[in-house]
């Protein structure tokens, strides 16, 4: 059988929700290619499941709407398959913000009707694993730790962090100001999401149907 991908599962318990400096300081240490996908995993509240498998035709002309009518799915055996959503929640269309919109246009142009838009740096899709080594624990490094804290040779903030010569033990954030405290899943930027609407007012009801509970 197959389930919904493993970082979908939500656990109060290490839950992390960013304010909106903490997850600017965030972005700005993601690598430029893979900005576009955290600021969409942040502006619509996606699943990783339902992010990587989006293609052209899942948005409207204008960017300003997605539909989720698929999700990547992991089995046992540890292989992986694309599927229709868990449930008839999980299949919506969902207003895009501005701020998304404006960073997946540029995405979208030229692109088949089938092709992903959030791809690896070799153009397929993206894996989890992957991304999560090379892409985000660096990522998370690099916005806790200021350039004072941040020693020659150390190798803890880029994709080959058992290979780092100065640090035995990741360092913990150096807690300078404009520095990131929280370490936060690509899981979290959903929480974040949520938390953003409903300090803004949004019924919760409403926050629950465009997350697809």
């Amino acid at each position: 059988y197959a389930v919904e991908f493993a970082e979908d599962n939500d656990d109060p318990d290490e839950m992390v929700c960013m304010t909106l400096d903490e997850y600017q300081q965030l972005h700005a240490a993601v690598p430029e290619r893979y900005q576009p996908l955290v600021q969409t995993a942040v502006g619509t509240g996606l699943r990783w499941g339902e992010l990587v498998v989006l293609r052209r035709r899942d948005f409207n002309a204008g960017a300003t709407e997605l539909s989720v009518r698929r999700a990547l799915k992991w089995s046992p055996d540890g292989n992986h398959r694309i599927g229709p959503p868990k449930t008839k929640r999980s299949r919506r269309t969902i207003a895009v913000p501005g701020q998304v919109t404006d960073v997946v246009l540029p995405l979208l142009d030229g692109l088949e009707q089938n092709d992903l838009v959030f791809t690896s740096a070799r153009g397929g899709m993206l894996q989890h694993r992957t991304f999560w080594s090379d892409i985000w624990k660096p990522a998370i490094w690099n916005a806790q730790h200021c350039e004072e804290h941040t020693e020659p040779g150390c190798k803890c903030g880029n994709g080959r962090l058992r290979r780092c010569k100065v640090h035995e033990v990741t360092p913990p954030p150096c807690g300078c100001a404009g520095t990131l405290l929280q370490s936060p899943r690509f899981h979290d930027l959903r929480h974040t999401h949520a938390s953003w609407l409903l300090a803004r007012g949004v019924p919760i009801h409403v926050v629950s149907a465009r997350l697809g509970h």
